[in-house]
């Protein structure tokens, strides 16, 4: 203040030496607004050189955390200070200056000021999205990885069953990439994915062995390996199934069927007719189920029936009136039918038309939801299932017309065969073929075992060090004892699903581990390496922060709002202006004197 009162003081003598030569003046006339003039004037005029200045409240917006993550794109990165949770990219990042929060739940608590978060990316883990809550999202994704998107397998197959390994895979280079599904040393099966195109795969084999087993899934460019995936699986006996199986008359299809039920393990009677009321009787690993009397109490020790459309008409109708109740109560049924008009009352259920083409020896049934056929059949196919609605088409010719169909039944099913001659597959070196047509017709009919508990982990490719949960759904509320790998979880009950419980762990070894659940068999776990389904992982987070994104961002509308009392000057342009106005006057008016 000491500094500005030379220039007070000018200003002071200016005003007064006016004043003084305004009243001193000859002509009187207007004087009072020429003093006017003078005050608005010298007052403009020190205005400008102190302008004054006024309090007032304003809100000011908290400022935005910028995080990097694994897969930002430089270009999209505008000026500021960056940071990051994932000290990898400290290494890989050319940003300079970028810093490393190693924990952002705790950074947040600090600096209470942000208004909302602005990441580039990947995105965050679901630990760290958690914390954002109350907070601005404002989610730049990274491009979708080069390589495998999804994939997903079985964990446990049954003896005979296929292994179905399918998936996204995201073409971006130049060339055509080949995907190769390897196990055992060998090739089991390929696919080939085109140059810029993110595409659907589905690559299939029939296991060999029993027990635990790793294959690896190769995407392949050229002569270069991309990626090198692990596909852990189970392989397990087939359940002890029980059969009966109803024959009018000893055929082929018959003892091809007695001879493969009897090498799987399937407990099975066979009861062929040869008379009117005289049966053949056939007892394959069981020596405890008995059907020389067709009831009720007799259909509900099996799990499933097979039977010619002739035996079933055949039946008396108590065996009928015995069958249809254990059907509704859960029994499945395979009604084998030769010829266009049905002779049962299952049967029946299935409309049967002609369309056969005598020219063509040959047909290929292909399985509901199988890309790769079935062997072709050396035979004429003369009779078909027309479609329905109400059905399941199980199996089809390659023309789509239907050769297997499935209905409901109470709490079984019925489904009605019109191929007559699968031994065929056999006679022609195709067991494989013919394993893979019964062993799913006979697992979507026959009695479904279900398991009194069952278990899972989140995520579902466990990685070693890693936060795991299991997640154990049993029949009863009892707490369960867990262990995996020798550990103890100490589950938590889940309070909305009592019979849920929750452990979380950290796997310390690679490989099968081992999982004990109080006194069930023991079970086990695969974990995987840390750059294991590197590109999946990948980009399951770059989908979770997107939906994150989406939910989040726009639920705060007054994120973090900061209210501040400033001192603010008075536009000097106003002084300006009322200075010249001032003056102009004085000068237009001695040009009225």
């Amino acid at each position: 203040m000491e500094n500005n009162y030379p220039v007070i003081i000018a200003v002071i003598l200016l005003l007064v030496f006016l004043l003084y030569k305004e009243a001193r003046r000859a002509n009187r006339a207007r004087l009072f607004l020429r003093i006017a003039a003078v005050v608005f004037a010298v007052g403009a005029l020190a205005f400008l050189f102190f302008p004054p200045s006024y309090k007032t409240v304003q809100s000011r917006d908290g400022e935005r955390l910028l995080l990097l993550t694994e897969g930002a794109d430089n270009s999209s990165l505008q000026s500021g200070n960056y940071y990051t949770t994932d000290s990898s990219v400290l290494s890989k990042r050319s940003v300079r200056g970028v810093k490393y929060i190693p924990d952002l739940a705790y950074y947040l608590q600090q600096h209470q000021d942000l208004a909302g978060v602005s990441l580039y990316g990947n995105g965050l883990e679901p630990a760290d999205l958690k914390s954002l809550n109350g907070y601005t999202y404002d989610f730049h994704p990274a491009q979708a990885p080069l390589g495998l998107l999804s994939c997903s397998w079985p964990g446990v197959l049954k003896q005979a069953e296929l292994l179905r390994v399918e998936g996204v895979f995201n073409n971006t280079g130049e060339g055509p990439a080949k995907l190769l599904l390897e196990g055992l040393g060998s090739g089991l099966d390929s696919v080939i994915i085109p140059a810029h195109t993110s595409s659907t795969f589905s690559l299939k084999t029939l296991p060999r062995q029993l027990g635990r087993a790793v294959y690896n899934l190769i995407a392949l460019t050229g002569n270069d390996t991309l990626q090198n995936e692990k596909i852990p699986f189970q392989v397990s006996e087939s359940p002890k199934v029980k059969l009966l199986v109803l024959s009018s008359f000893p055929d082929f299809e018959y003892k091809f069927l007695k001879s493969w039920l009897f090498e799987h393990g399937y407990q099975v009677v066979f009861r062929t007719r040869i008379s009117k009321d005289k049966f053949s009787t056939d007892q394959l690993n069981t020596t405890t189920l008995n059907a020389e009397t067709i009831n009720a109490a007799t259909l509900a020790k099996f799990d499933g029936v097979i039977a010619d459309d002739e035996e079933l008409s055949a039946l008396n109708p108590a065996a009928m009136a015995g069958l249809r109740s254990a059907i509704n109560q859960g029994l499945g049924l395979v009604v084998r039918m030769n010829d266009i008009k049905t002779l049962s009352l299952p049967a029946s259920q299935f409309k049967i038309y002609e369309a056969g083409d005598s020219t063509i020896k040959f047909f290929t049934p292909v399985l509901t939801g199988e890309t790769a056929k079935l062997k072709p059949l050396p035979l004429t196919q003369d009779i078909y299932i027309r479609a329905n609605t109400s059905e399941q088409q199980l199996v089809k010719a390659r023309d789509g017309k239907v050769l297997l169909s499935t209905r409901i039944a109470g709490n079984g099913k019925i489904t009605g065969s019109v191929i007559s001659s699968t031994y065929q597959w056999m006679l022609g070196g195709h067991p494989d073929d013919y394993a893979l047509f019964w062993s799913a017709v006979i697992g979507n009919t026959v009695r479904k075992q279900e398991k009194d508990n069952s278990w899972r982990t989140v995520p579902a490719i466990p990685v070693k060090g890693k936060p795991v949960r299991l997640i154990y759904q049993a029949a009863t509320t009892a707490a369960p004892v867990i262990d995996v790998d020798s550990a103890n979880l100490n589950p938590l009950q889940n309070t909305l699903i009592p019979y849920r419980w929750a452990g979380d762990f950290w796997p310390q070894h690679t490989g099968w581990n081992q999982v004990k659940i109080n006194s069930n068999p023991l079970e086990y776990l695969f974990v995987y390496e840390k750059n294991d389904w590197e590109s999946v992982r990948q980009y399951q987070k770059l989908i979770d922060n997107i939906s994150y994104a989406k939910k989040h961002a726009s639920k705060v509308s007054n994120p973090k709002v900061k209210l501040e009392n400033i001192e603010k000057e008075v536009s000097k342009w106003w002084f300006y202006a009322l200075f010249l106005l001032s003056v102009g006057y004085m000068w237009f008016e001695t040009k009225l004197l």
